[in-house]
């Protein structure tokens, strides 16, 4: 049946962030017409493939992969509650993960097993061609590790089969080894049970990102770092660092860039704090220190704080 079209419509999306011509891209598909978002598209994997070995050539980057996958968390937010709502335990959810790979990606597979009382998880492909295996590893890897996170999971031991893993650390903020395998380690002794305080609070905020993302529409470059802002939320928004690595530059490149638009980092993430808060108090859905913790705030008083200056302006 082949990949669906959202998949690679992502991809795509993806691509303009890196400034490559999503319409030659699109010239490498059958159709180029062809609506990628219509429940009954799928694209036969050889197509897809061919899509992102162009991507790959073009790009020097790499780490894509994971830049690709830190893209995709607003997704995996949408995954993780869906599969919290039927799993009852982290490792029903990872079975539940694992039929979702097969399903959807059967070239990946994701293997359990346990090992002096720890869980690992091991993914792997039967993708040959070096780029495009490390792409599609290095993509899920991230796009796994958001999900864990979310789900509860607080300490994970991570190696990655890279005798330089850093660009992983500044990325994903967590330690990660070199190693043979993509793999996660996880003791067994933990009671591992689905973050239900997490879990509300992507079923609070994930329509209202959506919403955001599907009102920004503009074409300038810092209309373009408020969607990735959005996009890369876990629902906590990325840090500056984070967001400049999806532009392929440095912080200093991308803050003068945005100045050059008369804007900052700062007042892009402010303005959509102050959305995300209106919606969180309007609808009462939050409790002060909840709606702190869901914007980054450390404190109740900063949000306040922030709060007042909003208001003020």
């Amino acid at each position: 049946m082949g990949i669906q079209g959202r998949h690679l419509q992502l991809l795509l999306d993806f691509a303009a962030y890196r400034f490559l011509s999503v319409e030659t891209l699109r010239g490498l598909l059958p159709d180029p017409n062809i609506d990628l978002c219509a429940e009954d598209c799928h694209i036969p994997f050889p197509t897809y493939q061919r899509i992102l070995q162009f991507m790959l050539k073009e790009e020097t980057a790499s780490d894509l992969g994971l830049r690709y996958g830190m893209y995709l968390n607003l997704q995996a937010l949408g995954l993780v509650h869906s599969i919290s709502l039927e799993a009852t335990s982290i490792e029903q959810a990872i079975l539940m993960l694992a039929e979702y790979l097969q399903a959807y990606f059967p070239f990946l597979r994701l293997r359990s097993s346990i090992l002096d009382g720890e869980i690992q998880l091991e993914l792997s492909t039967d993708i040959e061609e070096e780029k495009l295996r490390r792409f599609m590893l290095d993509s899920t890897y991230c796009f796994m590790y958001r999900e864990l996170k979310a789900m509860g999971v607080e300490k994970i031991s991570m190696e990655v089969p890279y005798s330089d893993a850093s660009a992983f650390l500044r990325s994903l903020a967590q330690e990660v080894e070199s190693g043979a395998y993509h793999r996660f380690s996880f003791d067994l002794a933990v009671n591992h049970t689905i973050n239900r305080r997490s879990m509300q609070l992507i079923d609070v905020l994930l329509p209202q990102f959506l919403l955001l993302l599907e009102k920004e529409k503009g074409v300038t470059f810092p209309a373009m770092v408020k969607r990735m802002l959005l996009q890369m939320s876990t629902p906590i928004l990325p840090s500056l660092s984070q967001v400049s690595a999806q532009f392929a530059m440095s912080d200093r490149n991308f803050q003068r860039k945005l100045r050059s638009h008369g804007q900052s980092f700062r007042s892009i993430t402010n303005a959509v704090k102050q959305e995300l808060a209106h919606y969180l108090q309007e609808g009462g859905k939050m409790k002060v220190k909840d709606i702190a913790y869901a914007l980054g705030y450390s404190e109740p008083s900063a949000y306040l704080h922030a709060r007042k200056n909003w208001n003020n302006q």
